[in-house]
């Protein structure tokens, strides 16, 4: 933290979630260009939902939730309180390294969002080149990274404690009939009010590091959209990106992260 933020940090914690309680927490678990902007946006629209998007927090000590609490204030322009869930998105292994850990700090509920890779690694190679048509060389870059992200997010579910709510949010479902996995989204999290496929446009919206840049994040509404196709020939590795896919699915079906 800047100096000024350490300050006035300080100054809140008597006040911030995880100051001698253990506040509600989701976290959105994915893959850059996987949809969690726009399922961040969806939850944070919720009366009972807290955040502003991927707040960078290192979640290496219980400070790091009053942290949490701490930067939602600051971006997303209210104090969490004791009824309402905070949220924050983690697509970086060296933000929650040790997940498990994390556990005593707060009441958390783990939520996964998948996307097939055919769309996925495309959309990566745009967002890893500035927008530039993908070729072969781009989307090999984009692919291996892909791969690689879902063997973390597996040896993460491997290291959650057995019993630990946990939920999977697949994009291209939810583009297509959002509002079926909203109404289990809704259910799972016990929301009194139900997720809508609107949403307000916040402070941070479209800004990058803190999530999706593009003009399709502005719309304020799930932009429906049927599935890609699955057959994508020219995606190097596909195949074995298909089974990184397919490995987290099944660990998460086993947890029961999908009825």
């Amino acid at each position: 933290m800047r100096i000024h933020h350490e300050i006035a940090f300080r100054a809140l914690r008597p006040v911030l979630p995880g100051a001698g309680r253990r506040p509600r927490t989701i976290f959105v678990i994915g893959c850059m260009r996987s949809g969690s902007s726009m399922l961040s946006h969806v939850l944070i629209a919720n009366d009972g939902i807290a955040g502003y998007g991927e707040s960078h927090v290192h979640y290496t000590d219980p400070r790091s939730i009053s942290e949490l609490g701490y930067w939602i204030f600051r971006f997303g322009g209210r104090l969490p309180r004791r009824d309402i869930y905070m949220l924050d998105k983690v697509l970086h292994r060296s933000h929650m390294p040790h997940p498990e850990r994390v556990v005593p700090w707060c009441d958390p509920k783990f939520v996964f969002m998948l996307r097939r890779p055919e769309g996925n690694i495309v959309s990566l190679a745009r967002l890893f080149y500035d927008g530039a048509p993908p070729d072969e060389a781009k989307l090999a870059h984009a692919a291996d990274y892909y791969i690689n992200r879902l063997g973390e997010i597996c040896a993460f579910i491997g290291a959650l404690p057995a019993g630990l709510p946990c939920l999977t949010v697949r994009y291209d479902s939810l583009v297509a009939h959002p509002q079926e996995d909203l109404g289990r989204l809704t259910a799972f999290l016990g929301l009194r009010q139900p997720l809508s496929e609107q949403y307000r446009l916040t402070s941070t919206t479209g800004k990058w590091g803190v999530g999706d840049g593009s003009e399709n994040i502005r719309s304020g509404r799930i932009l429906r959209r049927e599935a890609a196709a699955q057959d994508a020939p020219d995606i190097p590795r596909l195949d074995e990106a298909r089974a990184a896919h397919d490995r987290v699915t099944a660990l998460l079906q086993a947890r029961g992260g999908r009825p």
